[in-house]
């Protein structure tokens, strides 16, 4: 079952904002696991774009998952009249040993424009 799904995904590692705006589509599922917030020097590549991202997210046709921790900066990037929070638990494999263990994990799922709290946001 899981081939099937995966059978026409698309695995990009360019830059992930061109890629969004290249590929979205009311069909389009993105997940999207960037650097996360207040993490960004664990990683090699130099990241600050976290405002851009969820600007381009918010606007976007298609379906998005994104992984962060949960902090208050992040909620008011992704709103909850646009997106619907889960939260999940993760082993945290960092090698810094402040990080390691079992750490919260937030995946913020884009809201279906037909689900009811969406339209209500459009209505308003």
């Amino acid at each position: 079952m899981l081939g099937k799904r995966l059978l026409n995904a698309v695995i990009d590692q360019q830059d992930a904002i061109r890629c969004i705006k290249d590929r979205d589509s009311a069909k389009t599922k993105f997940l999207i696991d960037s650097p996360y917030f207040g993490c960004e020097h664990y990683y090699a590549a130099k990241f600050d774009g976290h405002e851009e991202l969820a600007d381009v997210l918010n606007g976007i046709k298609g379906h998005a998952i994104v992984c962060y921790y949960d902090l208050p900066e992040i909620r008011k990037l992704y709103p909850e009249i646009r997106w619907e929070y889960r939260e999940i638990k993760a082993a945290a494999l960092l090698s810094h040993k402040s990080l390691k263990g079992e750490r919260t994990e937030l995946l913020i799922v884009k809201r279906h424009r037909n689900s009811a709290k969406h339209q209500r946001s459009e209505a308003a």
